[in-house]
């Protein structure tokens, strides 16, 4: 029930980042910028973890979009993000193992599962 009950949130990419080199090597990040977004996301792990949802505790969260991996180091940054303004995020996806279920926000849900 709880995409049901949030609605749509907007974010604007913000700039990029990177981090340390792990198993598929370094990894390029475009960060995003979503007001609202830990809060709503903190709303999201607290009803999961009322379903008996465990979530991990050794991660925090940086909302971003992996851009690429290099097994060499990130010297170079591509231009500045700035042409694609505000973006919805209007659906959660959740995955367990290989399976993958969406939820749009907002919309009543036509069955539980």
């Amino acid at each position: 029930a709880w995409a049901a009950v949030n609605e749509p949130v907007a974010g604007s990419l913000s700039g990029w980042g990177s981090w340390s080199a792990g198993e598929d090597g370094y990894c390029l990040v475009a960060l995003w910028d979503i007001p609202r977004g830990g809060t709503w996301r903190e709303t999201l792990v607290q009803t999961l973890a009322e379903a008996g949802v465990d979530r991990k505790e050794d991660h925090g969260w940086t909302p971003h979009t992996t851009v690429a991996y290099s097994q060499a180091s990130l010297l170079a940054v591509p231009k500045p993000i700035d042409s694609f303004g505000q973006v919805a995020f209007d659906a959660v996806w959740v995955a367990y193992g290989d399976e993958w279920v969406q939820f749009p926000l907002g919309a009543p849900l036509s069955g539980s599962r």
